[in-house]
Parts: structure tokens; sequence; C-alpha cells
């Protein structure tokens, strides 16, 4: 709430969905919103149990009246107070979707920022995901494509990109504002959770033409994994060349 309320830029709309939380958020979020009267963007909040938490992403979607949407989750915070303003200040974008950068953290230190591809193909999700923390889509998207699928738990945000960017063909606009930290404690990168997920991504592919060719990418991915050794080896110049030597002694003498 603090990297939120803290932005330079203000023509924003603020919606808070809890769960109904018994851990003193509620009182945290009344607190925060009672102190903040001066400050002008409108600033909406709920409590109340939910089915999840795409479930709760929907719910605010459906709230909000903004152009575009941005969901932080809890343990998400702006990369800094002027983020905001870097992207909106003086820009009037037109895609269905502003993809900014996303810094990766686990217990305080980034471990790696993420860069959106200029235009998406499948490959860049098989296996990976936009990051939704960093990422702005258009409320029309919604309305026009669905919005989360509640029955997922895990990859519901998933499922969204490929239905819109790659099914539909929304289109993308990548940035290089990094705008977001997020925290790999979160719940999608439980170990506990990878199952989940992967039955999940399973279900998922069966359901649409991804299943057409999400055999190929598999192939496609081993043979990548395969063919490791033989790429490192034709870096090394030296022993590559070492190696062919021996290939080629090795003819002569089977001769």
């Amino acid at each position: 709430m603090e990297s939120v309320l803290s932005q330079t830029y203000t023509d924003f709309e603020y919606i808070i969905v809890d769960g109904a939380s018994t851990d003193g958020s509620v009182e945290t979020i009344q607190s925060r919103v009672i102190g903040i009267s001066g400050i002008p963007q409108q600033v909406k909040w709920i409590s109340e149990k939910d089915t999840g938490i795409f479930h709760a992403m929907n719910k605010g979607a459906k709230m909000a009246s903004g152009e575009y949407l941005l969901f932080l989750n809890s343990g998400d915070f702006f990369y800094s107070k002027e983020v905001l303003t870097e992207v909106f200040s003086n820009q009037t974008y037109r895609d269905d979707f502003i993809c900014a950068r996303c810094a990766v953290s686990k217990n305080g230190v980034v471990e790696f920022i993420t860069q959106a591809p200029e235009k998406f193909t499948f490959k860049d999700f098989y296996g990976t995901t936009l990051a939704h923390q960093s990422t702005f889509i258009k409320k029309s998207v919604f309305e026009i494509y669905g919005y989360y699928r509640e029955d997922l738990k895990l990859k519901g945000d998933w499922e969204f990109f490929v239905r819109t960017i790659i099914l539909n063909k929304c289109s993308t606009k990548a940035i290089d504002t990094i705008l977001v930290d997020y925290n790999l404690d979160g719940v999608s990168a439980f170990k506990e959770n990878k199952a989940l997920q992967e039955e999940e991504m399973q279900h998922i592919f069966k359901e649409t033409i991804l299943q057409q060719f999400v055999p190929d990418y598999r192939y496609y991915t081993q043979e990548i994994i395969n063919m490791r050794p033989y790429y490192w080896l034709k870096k090394q110049k030296m022993l590559n060349t070492f190696v062919l030597c021996c290939y080629q002694i090795a003819k002569k003498i089977k001769k």
C-alpha cells in the first residue's frame, strides 16, 4: 500500500480486494484509507470471502473504471515512487497490453529482471509467462474476451494471456521501465504447488487448439537439452579442434 500511495503520479484509481482476512489486514487498510483523504486518487476497498486468487482479481477488475488495469498481489510493490510517472506522463497508449519489466526477488535480493519481447509467440509462453504484476491490461480486453478463469487456482493469468495475446492476437507493447518487485515467496512459487500448476497446464492444453502443437514444443525443448554438450563443445575452439583430430585419426585407424 505504501508503494502505491507514495506515487508521484496520482491519476489512478486504487482498489483493494481482501479475502475477509483475520490477520490484521482489514485494520491496516482502514487506518491507511482514513489517513489519505487529501490524496486525489480514488480508493475503494472490500473485504469478503472469495474462492481464490482469480476470483478476487476478477472482483477488482469489475469494480475498476479506468482504461488500464494492473494487479499487485500481497508482497508485490512498485519499484520506485516515480514508476507510474515514467510510464504514463506525456504518453498515449493504444495497445491492449503494456508490458513493463519486473524485478524478481528472493529474501530482499533481486535475482533477475524480466524483459517482454516486442512480439509474442506461443514459444514465449511455453514453460513461462508474463508477470501480471508488471503488465497493464486494457479493461476492454476483459469485457471482450472474458475474465480470469476461476476454476484455475494458479494458472489463470497464464491461460488469460495465451487466450488473448496468442489465440486472439491482442496487441502488446514492451516498455523498458522496471515497474514492480515480485517476491518469490508468492503462492505460485511454492514447491508444493508445482504439481498443481503442471496439472492445470495439461488441462488447458487439452481444451484448445494448443493441443495441436504443444507436442512439437516438447520435442523441440528436449532436443535443445540433448544438444547442449554439442553446442558447448563448439564454443571451446581448442578442445573442439582436438576432438575433431581424434575423430579423423580414429577413422583412419578403423580403415
